[in-house]
Formats: structure tokens, C-alpha cells, sequence
């Protein structure tokens, strides 16, 4: 199967997270999708039940979540968040107690257009905690 007819066969909205990663990084994140393989995500699990990706638009408004092939990309934007709020709560922008809730996942992103979130720690992803509809995911 050609790369093209590989897009085809992805939603809109894969098919955008595809053409915004980088160039390299292209084919790896089609396998991916097309495989149903593990992505990494920097997930706030909110009160209510939602679990938020954050996302991403390409230029004619098609967002897609925050994911990542590699999980350290991923551990680097915690750590940063992290010490924002660090320094946040040193200026006084922030309360004491307040601290990043982010947290590293891995995630399926399924042909239905829904993210299923499994523990880092479940490196077979056997055991979702949860499926969510992209649009909930990523605020669309």
C-alpha cells in the first residue's frame, strides 16, 4: 500500500496529526496509527471525566491532539510544565499549592476517531483506562 492510499485510509483528523508531524517523522507516525500502536500523550485527567490532550491545528483548522512517537518528548514537556508553575508560584501568578497535573500516557488513537488511554506503565496497552471521543480530547 503507497503512503497515499495509506492517508486515504485515515480520518481527517489523522490525517492532519500525520501532515504535522515532522517530515521524518511521517511514516512512523502513519505506521502508528495504521497499526494501532502506542502514542504518548501529556493527559490532564479533569474532575469531570474528560481526558485532555491539548491539540494542534493545521492550516485549514483541523485540530488533532498533542501526541507524541516518543515518550521522552513527552517527559520534556512535563518537566517544563512543571517548572513553570515552579516559577509562577515564586513570582506569585500562582497559589503554593498549585502544581502541574499532567500526567504521561500512552494512547491508541482508533480508526473511529476515539483516543484510548492506558498507563504508562501498561506497555501492551491491554487495560484502557478510559475512550474518549478525539473532539472531547482535544477542546474541537
Amino acid at each position: 500500500m503507497t503512503q497515499t492510499n495509506a492517508m486515504a485510509s485515515l480520518t481527517l483528523k489523522q490525517q492532519a496529526y500525520v501532515a504535522l508531524t515532522e517530515p521524518k517523522e511521517r511514516g512512523a507516525a502513519l505506521s502508528a496509527l495504521l497499526g494501532k500502536r502506542c502514542l504518548f500523550a501529556e493527559v490532564v485527567v479533569c474532575d469531570y471525566g474528560q481526558f485532555s490532550t491539548g491539540s494542534t491545528s493545521n492550516a485549514a483548522g483541523i485540530s488533532s491532539p498533542c501526541l507524541a512517537l516518543d515518550k521522552t518528548e513527552i517527559e520534556r514537556e512535563i518537566a517544563q510544565m512543571q517548572e513553570s508553575y515552579l516559577d509562577q508560584i515564586e513570582q506569585g501568578e500562582r497559589d503554593e499549592d498549585d502544581e502541574w497535573e499532567g500526567q504521561l500516557m500512552r494512547v491508541i488513537w482508533n480508526i473511529d476517531d476515539t483516543l484510548s488511554f492506558y498507563s504508562i506503565c501498561d506497555e501492551n496497552c491491554e487495560h484502557a483506562l478510559a475512550r474518549k471521543a478525539v473532539t472531547e480530547c482535544c477542546g474541537d
